[in-house]
């Protein structure tokens, strides 16, 4: 009885395991395709019909051309300011 429970615990997470590698390798890459793109021409239209209000030029000019907008995990410092600020990024939504 207890090789058969190890057995089927064993199987439950292999499972898990094929369908964690599926989701990840193969369907992640399909569902976010094109999504570098997408990121540097924002549609000022959709942003404002979901949170209101237009953004700014200024706020486009940067996402087409700020260097960090393709970068994850990184701080902004703000060096104008004693002892210097930081914010923690994690990432921009694509």
């Amino acid at each position: 009885m207890l090789g058969l429970a190890v057995g089927l615990i064993a199987v439950t997470f292999l499972v898990f395991l094929l369908g964690v590698i599926v989701r990840f390798s193969i369907i992640s890459p399909h569902r976010i395709r094109g999504a570098r793109k997408r990121i540097r021409r924002p549609d000022a239209a959709g942003v404002a019909g979901v949170v209101g209000f237009s953004p700014s030029a200024d706020l486009i000019s940067l996402y087409r051309q700020a260097p960090f907008i393709d970068r994850t995990e990184f701080y902004l410092i703000d060096v104008r300011t004693d002892p210097p600020r930081r914010w923690f990024i994690g990432g921009f939504s694509r």
